[in-house]
């Protein structure tokens, strides 16, 4: 017996992308393109250091 095969419905809602669920003519959607998200990460990676295991990979944006 194998593994599942790998099967992707547009339909399931815990697969789906979040730019697939958010309205993009909502205000605060339109809002996030005007935010420089890179300089908050710059600014507050000091508050959340590591010093176990892998080190943290940069959050995927849109």
């Amino acid at each position: 017996m194998g593994p599942k095969p790998n099967t992707l419905s547009s339909n399931d809602l815990f697969r789906q992308r979040l730019n697939e669920l958010v309205n993009p003519s909502h205000p605060l959607a339109q809002l996030a393109q005007h935010i420089d998200l890179s300089e908050f990460e710059h600014e507050w990676a000091g508050f959340f250091p590591s010093h176990r295991g892998r080190p943290a990979t940069a959050p995927a944006w849109w």
